[in-house]
């Protein structure tokens, strides 16, 4: 077997018509651009608001599930009082916080996220 010479590929030389600097819209000036991120941002805190919700509410509404499946769980005596009452009375207020708290940080996140993409000054929209 002969061996043929390798050729080289001939050299091509890209240019480039247009800078990627000054020529491309940044975001905030793109109409389109900040709409899509305007509809991400809207989406993204109605999620955080849905779960949120959930986390509060399927655990309210568990409660009367669990009393009817369990009765003598729920009117055991804690301190002197009913245990259901007990876990309305006080048990929701620190997870009514704590879900707050968790919400805020990941709304603030979000429009942190949305600020960083799009700038503040868009004119109309949300932060």
């Amino acid at each position: 077997m002969s061996e043929h010479p390798r050729r080289r590929p001939a050299r091509v030389r890209v240019t480039r018509s247009v800078p990627l600097r000054g020529r491309v819209p940044s975001p905030a000036q793109s109409p389109e651009v900040v709409s899509v991120y305007d509809r991400d941002l809207r989406r993204t805190q109605l999620r955080w608001s849905v779960l949120s919700l959930l986390v509060v509410v399927l655990p309210l509404l568990l409660l009367p599930l669990v009393a009817v499946l369990a009765p003598g769980l729920v009117s055991l005596p804690v301190l002197g009082v009913p245990l259901a009452w007990l876990v309305l009375s006080v048990g929701t207020y620190p997870v009514f916080w704590l879900v707050g708290r968790w919400h805020v940080n990941g709304a603030e996140r979000t429009e942190a996220e949305y600020v960083e993409l799009v700038g503040e000054g868009t004119g109309d929209g949300p932060p």
